[in-house]
C-alpha cells in the first residue's frame, strides 16, 4: 500500500512493517527519516506570515509602524557609531 503525503510517499509492506519514507530522488534525508515536511517550506510560511503580519500592521496603525521603524533605525544607527567610536580609539 502506498500512501501520497504531500512530496513523500509512505510504503508499508506488511501489517507488522515499520512505515518508510520515500523523498524521492533528490533527497538528502538519511535512512529511517520520517519527515514529511522539508524545512524550506516551514522557512517559507513563516517569512509569509511575517510580511503578512508587519503589512496588517503598517495598514492598520501606519503613524505607530513608523515610529518602530524610526526606533529601530535608530538603535542599528547608534550601534555603529559605537563600533566606529570603539575602532577609532583601538587604531588611535
Amino acid at each position: 500500500m502506498i500512501l501520497t503525503l504531500g512530496a513523500a510517499n509512505l510504503v508499508v509492506e506488511a501489517p507488522s512493517a515499520t512505515p518508510v519514507v520515500d523523498h524521492g530522488a533528490g533527497s538528502r534525508a538519511g535512512p529511517g527519516a520520517e519527515r514529511t515536511e522539508s524545512p524550506m517550506n516551514v522557512k517559507k510560511v513563516m517569512i509569509v506570515v511575517f510580511v503578512a503580519l508587519a503589512l496588517f500592521y503598517v495598514i492598520t496603525q501606519p503613524g505607530q509602524a513608523a515610529g518602530m521603524v524610526q526606533g529601530i533605525l535608530g538603535w542599528l544607527r547608534d550601534g555603529a557609531e559605537a563600533i566606529i567610536t570603539f575602532l577609532k580609539n583601538v587604531f588611535a
